[in-house]
């Protein structure tokens, strides 16, 4: 192992691919049973397996290769769950944010501004089809950005992002229309 790693850090990208055919199943295996995503378990495989060349130079010859890159693959793995659980995070505030100003449309409503429920069910008509589907899923069906992105075939981070651009969208949408 130590001469192939050498091997790499002295500049032959191509030994890598060893490495990768023997140790990539097993990181995809370990990430397989615990996310029910294929694409994320391809892509956190495939940042995982960067992350272990990036580290050859810091790996102790005198201990286990293969140890070592399962600790980096827990330690990436946790990194992962982190990232998801504050994009989930940030996703409850957004969608906690978007019902207080449906709530303030409705409250205005029945204080005389009637205009402003209808502007934005309006702007959600005049949205192209998959974006509507994304407003209707997240904000009236209530489901979660992982179910979506699982029934779309898509990624958690794609979704939260369409959904904070569609935030802006419809509030850019609202606010132009009322001043007509």
């Amino acid at each position: 192992m130590k001469e192939l790693i050498e091997q790499i850090l002295s500049g032959d990208v191509e030994a890598f691919r060893e490495i990768v055919r023997e140790y990539a199943p097993e990181v995809r295996l370990y990430i397989a049973r615990r996310l029910p995503d294929f694409h994320q378990v391809e892509d956190l495989t495939q940042e995982i397996m960067a992350a272990v060349y990036w580290n050859l130079k810091r790996y102790d010859y005198s201990s286990d290769f293969g140890a070592w890159v399962r600790g980096i693959t827990k330690n990436k793995f946790r990194e992962y769950l982190r990232r998801e659980y504050n994009r989930a995070d940030k996703l409850e505030k957004l969608k906690s944010e978007i019902s207080m100003q449906v709530d303030r449309m409705i409250d205005s409503k029945q204080a005389g501004e009637p205009h402003k429920v209808s502007l934005l069910k309006m702007c959600i008509e005049k949205l192209p089809e998959k974006m509507a589907v994304l407003v209707r899923a997240r904000y009236l069906e209530n489901e979660s950005v992982q179910e979506i992105a699982y029934k779309l075939k898509s990624s958690v981070s794609a979704i939260s992002s369409h959904l904070y651009r569609l935030k802006k969208i419809l509030r850019d949408c609202v606010e132009s229309r009322g001043q007509m």
